[in-house]
């Protein structure tokens, strides 16, 4: 019983860790100037600032570059 209870912290850091890496690589994509404050910001608000990052995100992602076919 004890080794669950350290393990399951373990597992909320790393989905915690997980939606950052989301976030910022999720807000760099769309053109966000902002995305390492979105992801601190994320980090210490959890799910409740994921659902309001997601909510007011821009919805369009800028063009990228063109990818050549091989």
């Amino acid at each position: 019983m004890a080794r669950a209870a350290g393990i399951i912290p373990l597992i909320a850091l790393a989905i915690q860790i997980a939606i950052a890496v989301w976030v910022y690589k999720d807000a760099k994509k769309r053109g966000m100037d902002n995305a390492i404050l979105l992801t601190v910001l994320t980090v210490f608000t959890g799910l409740i600032g994921l659902l309001i990052y997601l909510l007011l995100r821009p919805k369009d992602v800028p063009p990228g570059p063109p990818v050549s076919g091989v």
